[in-house]
């Protein structure tokens, strides 16, 4: 691949898939955050905001895991000569990489979420595009045009920019959590990382090896989710703050159970992180990991102005998040 220039030309499936996948994830990020905020009753009998971020992630991977069936639908429905050939085993086995990578990147984001608002966690997280550029240019060996790094330049400024905003707002216009500005950026900048790694190695298996973009996002949540299953056990040993556990995995279904509105928010997160996990995997296949990344920093824009409808017109200021003196700031980065 060395010396071979980033491809640059959009398409019709490309697009479309670009547009799907910002509204699901639009959708499942504000979702993450909202049910963080809401209560149910613990199996010690508390009532506590539903923080638990190993558990949605493993609701993700089952999410993901969704695509093989659709997949299998697909093959069904075409003649037996359109069908491609079968993806061989050692792939579908390499596939555990990206979904250890999505693990990691999507638990350091989840926690970094638990620490700041829901648009800063969207805008911070637009650093994935300087990493992925990076990971292509240096580990890919593709070359990039100047002026994709003139934008790299550009979103290094933005994300300056609109940090300040989060660590000098004043408290009360803070959601609740949002208490620890750099701990969560930590955590995001950490996650950022991750998934950069994560978007170039699914480029590459589906631009090498052939994998079918569904195979890939579906074997990506199966091995996942086989993954948390082991995880899980390892999180409810451990000392931490959730009853005396990192994450209490039998608290986590109990207090699902007490509440249908987490039911609810719960199915809609099914929902929504499908489809922005789906068609980013179709971007990353159609255009580039490069515009996968881009999607990512589409989607603060489309949080930010979702919560801000949510604070003012839907719940009152129960959730979402509230303008502040502060948010011009915060606007022109993102602009």
């Amino acid at each position: 691949m060395s010396g071979m220039a980033e491809p640059v030309g959009c398409n019709t499936v490309g697009t479309v898939s670009f547009l799907f996948g910002l509204v699901g994830g639009t959708g499942s990020s504000i979702v993450i955050k909202m049910l963080y905020q809401m209560s149910s009753t613990d199996v010690a009998g508390n009532e506590r905001h539903f923080e638990k971020p190993l558990f949605l992630t493993f609701i993700m991977f089952v999410a993901m895991s969704a695509a093989l069936p659709i997949y299998y639908v697909q093959q069904l429905l075409k003649a037996p000569e359109d069908r491609p050939p079968k993806v061989p085993g050692r792939v579908l086995g390499w596939l555990v990489v990206p979904s250890i990578f999505d693990l990691a990147g999507t638990n350091f984001a989840q926690i970094g979420l638990l620490f700041t608002t829901v648009s800063y966690f969207q805008l911070l997280r637009c650093t994935v595009i300087v990493v992925t550029a990076f990971l292509k240019a240096f580990v890919l060996n593709q070359r990039l045009a100047a002026y994709m790094w003139w934008g790299v330049a550009i979103n290094i400024v933005a994300m300056v920019l609109v940090s300040v905003t989060n660590f000098i707002a004043p408290e009360d216009a803070q959601p609740d959590g949002a208490n620890n500005p750099a701990l969560g950026a930590f955590f995001i900048l950490l996650s950022c990382i991750v998934q950069g790694s994560q978007y170039i190695f699914e480029e590459k298996v589906m631009a090498v090896d052939n994998a079918p973009p569904l195979v890939v996002i579906g074997m990506e949540g199966l091995w996942g989710t086989l993954i948390m299953l082991v995880i899980f056990p390892i999180a409810a040993a451990l000392p931490g703050r959730d009853l005396g556990s990192i994450e209490n995995t039998q608290d986590s279904f109990y207090m699902v159970s007490q509440s249908n509105t987490i039911q609810l928010m719960l199915l809609i997160f099914f929902v929504t992180i499908t489809t922005y996990n789906i068609f980013c995997i179709y971007v990353t296949a159609y255009l580039s990991a490069i515009w996968h990344a881009i999607l990512d920093n589409f989607r603060p824009v489309s949080v930010w102005s979702t919560d801000l409808v949510i604070y003012y017109m839907i719940t009152n200021g129960s959730f979402g998040e509230a303008w502040t003196q502060y948010s011009w700031l915060q606007f022109s980065g993102m602009m």
